[in-house]
């Protein structure tokens, strides 16, 4: 009969909210049977139903009457608790909800885990019990790994984090990002995949800071223009000298012709690098040459690997392929970023994910 009445009573309270669905729900688990104030105890525990229990302590009170017809709005006026001075006899019962409890540890794993999608389809079975904050501080988690970046950084100024995200290059700064947290949870498949257009990005970058080169000044429609590339600085300097041959792990791709065709390449803006050298640097000049050629090279090693390998693959793996273990890459990566491009990358944006999921953590509570 107990669990008769505690589905019935779940089946009533989650009507009660539907109908509802702003008000506040107080149990009383003070009154009824011993099988009623246990069964709506746990009730209060275990539904996703945000709900307060109350205790009433009678005091040596007792609610019995003489037999008459209860009248309510009688027994109201003569109630002693409403009496001046009156002691409160009713207190919040002490017990947590513990759907809330088990789950939160759950999330809290998952978040550190960057896996916030999987936190919102638990928020979604237990919406009540969530605070409303950490609810727009998931949504805005979302929409930043989603690579939704005007919206997550509203969102993160609406809620009180205003320097969360880069305000300048905020794409190729949370693409970075991105590849980090692909390094740091091992996924390893999707990290050798998502390189190619990062690469290609940070070499356009530093063919404006270390060349003093706009990429855009050459190309239409994210292909080369033969219009702009004729007779001018560019003209004919794709075709690789012997200078830098010696940085080449595997052969030079050559150009047909003097200047390249189609869509811009990584390996067409290395082959550029390599003709630009200016004399007066020409050491620094050459350690640019030699990383953005081992960048390259990673990727078109990597490139056949990750497109062909049916099955997940170890740092070891990857390192036995092209010499460098992904995470050796990423730093390499990093590296490149912070000396030769525009991007803004420091160590307060690389840990603006570890931040933002202790924010996270810090309002999932109760």
């Amino acid at each position: 009969m107990t669990i008769l009445w505690k589905n019935s009573a779940s089946k009533l309270l989650e009507e009660i909210r539907s109908e509802f669905s702003d008000g506040e729900i107080f149990l009383n688990v003070s009154s009824g049977t011993p099988a009623m104030k246990s069964a709506l105890q746990n009730l209060s525990v275990i539904l996703p139903i945000h709900m307060t229990p109350l205790q009433v302590s009678s005091e040596g009170r007792s609610n019995g009457n003489n037999g008459e017809a209860y009248d309510v709005l009688t027994e109201w006026e003569n109630n002693a608790d409403n009496a001046p001075g009156a002691a409160k006899r009713v207190e919040e019962s002490s017990n947590k909800n513990l759907l809330f409890e088990f789950n939160r540890r759950i999330m809290e794993k998952l978040i550190d885990r960057y896996d916030y999608k999987a936190v919102q389809t638990m928020v979604n079975e237990m919406r009540e019990l969530v605070p409303s904050q950490f609810q727009a501080l998931l949504k805005a988690a979302i929409d930043r790994h989603d690579l939704k970046c005007s919206e997550a950084r509203s969102a993160f100024t609406r809620l009180g984090y205003p320097n969360m995200m880069q305000p300048k290059y905020t794409r190729e700064c949370e693409y970075l990002l991105l590849l980090q947290i692909q390094v740091q949870t091992k996924a390893y498949s999707d990290f050798l995949r998502s390189m190619t257009p990062f690469i290609l990005a940070i070499f356009q970058s530093a063919l404006d800071k270390v060349c003093g080169y706009s990429i855009h000044d050459y190309i239409k429609n994210d292909k080369w223009d033969k219009s702009k590339l004729t007779g001018s600085a560019l003209d004919g300097k794709f075709e690789q000298q012997p200078i830098y041959k010696k940085y080449h792990t595997l052969p030079p791709k050559p150009l047909r012709g003097q200047n390249p065709k189609g869509f811009v390449l990584s390996w067409h803006l290395v082959n550029l690098f390599e003709n630009l050298t200016d004399p007066k640097n020409k050491l620094d000049y050459e350690l640019f040459v030699k990383a953005a050629i081992e960048i390259r090279e990673f990727e078109e090693k990597e490139r056949n690997f990750a497109a062909h390998t049916m099955k997940s693959f170890t740092a070891s793996d990857v390192k036995e392929k092209t010499g460098m273990t992904p995470e050796m890459m990423f730093e390499k990566i990093v590296t490149f970023v912070n000396r030769y491009t525009l991007f803004p990358t420091d160590k307060t944006m690389l840990n603006s994910y570890v931040k933002k999921n202790q924010a996270l953590r810090s309002l999932l509570t109760l």
